[in-house]
């Protein structure tokens, strides 16, 4: 799904239950010739700050949001997690947790000859639990 105005465009995905998996933004932007190519960077950077633009990857646990994380920005905006917590069996945010750095995710893994559950990393990934910048 699209949005597109004269200032961004935006992209949408969705799962087959509707829940959204990503937005992404850009802000329109046009080098001019006689400017540098770090001073376009720099003012596109600037556009997209100034509008909010960038991407975000949205979590689910069932239907409830579990968290949405963005990655470093290209103007050197860290990236950052925030984590929502709900009233149990409800859809009522409580408190989110804040982290500012990007949720890492497991690269895919190389399926080459027969399946081994054994080796298969998402299968024998230990998950770590990091330390949070801010509760609210």
């Amino acid at each position: 799904m699209r949005f597109e105005n004269s200032q961004l465009r935006v992209d949408y995905a969705y799962d087959p239950l509707g829940r959204g998996l990503y937005k992404h933004s850009n802000a329109h932007h046009l080098n001019r010739s006689e400017a540098g190519s770090q001073w376009n960077r720099n003012e596109h950077a600037r556009k997209q700050r100034e509008l909010g633009c960038g991407f975000t990857l949205f979590g689910w646990d069932g239907d409830t949001l579990a968290w949405e994380s963005s990655p470093e920005q290209a103007d050197g905006a860290s990236g950052k997690t925030v984590h929502y917590l709900h009233e149990p069996g409800t859809f009522v945010p409580v408190a989110l947790a804040l982290r500012h750095q990007p949720m890492r995710l497991l690269a895919q893994p190389s399926y080459t000859g027969a399946c081994d559950i054994d080796q298969d990393p998402l299968w024998t990934h230990t998950p770590q639990a990091l330390p949070i910048d801010a509760l609210a």
